[in-house]
């Protein structure tokens, strides 16, 4: 039997542990309006892509029953982990892997042979990373997300791990991208007729776009990400 509105709603808090007054303040509503939701007194909301992106489950599930409940790339996990900062002194352990971050996303327009600037530091990650995410290492390069479009996940200014190597769309996947010279992160959906939806996290302020394949230059595939801490 589907599901009702209020019950998605409940059974994604459950999953991810919140409260109606947790929901409500992430949300940027009143308690009153997420009980008022999860009594069933309320079939909809304005704060839909709101409520949905804090509860991290797709819009079209909460709000429609439209299966699956989770884009590909929560189920199938990114991940989240305290990243390192490599040390010289100190020499990559056999269960570590280093590669270089760059401080501008636009650095992965150049080629890796034809010599890339503005590296800030080489990261190390541990290896299990690695094989679980099936990384091909020598592809590894990370990046300083360059906007908050893809806010909660990925706040600005976080360090993102891409594999060079993958370019092939898998929809649900987050990329990074360029359209027009243009650099982002992306969660990427192929369509008939050779388009491509793009969508982000923040939709409040990057709306989904649809262009042609033949405009989007794919730069890689996100395999982790972690916040900066000073």
């Amino acid at each position: 039997m589907k599901m009702t509105f209020a019950q998605r709603v409940k059974h994604a808090m459950n999953v991810e542990g919140l409260t109606q007054a947790s929901l409500a303040v992430k949300a940027g509503l009143s308690q009153a309006a997420i009980q008022k939701i999860t009594s069933g007194k309320s079939q909809r909301s304005r704060k839909l892509l709101d409520i949905s992106r804090v509860l991290r489950v797709r819009p079209e599930w909460l709000g429609d029953g439209v299966e699956p409940m989770k884009d590909k790339w929560v189920q199938e996990g990114i991940r989240f982990e305290r990243i390192h900062i490599d040390d010289p002194t100190s020499p990559v352990s056999e269960n570590e892997y280093e590669f270089p971050l760059y401080g501008r996303m636009e650095r992965l327009l150049i080629p890796r042979d034809k010599g890339r600037e503005d590296m800030l530091k080489m990261i190390r990650l541990p290896m299990d990373i690695a094989v679980k995410t099936k990384t091909t290492l020598t592809n590894s390069v990370a990046i300083l997300a360059p906007d908050s479009s893809m806010c909660p996940t990925i706040q600005e200014g976080a360090i993102v791990a891409v594999d060079e190597s993958i370019t092939e769309i898998k929809n649900g996947k987050i990329y990074a991208v360029s359209v027009g010279g243009l650099c982002m992160l992306r969660i990427l959906y192929a369509l008939p007729n050779n388009m491509v939806k793009m969508r982000s996290l923040n939709q409040n302020e990057y709306p989904d776009d649809t262009v042609l394949l033949s405009d989007v230059k794919i730069l890689g595939k996100v395999f982790y990400t972690a916040s900066i801490i000073d």
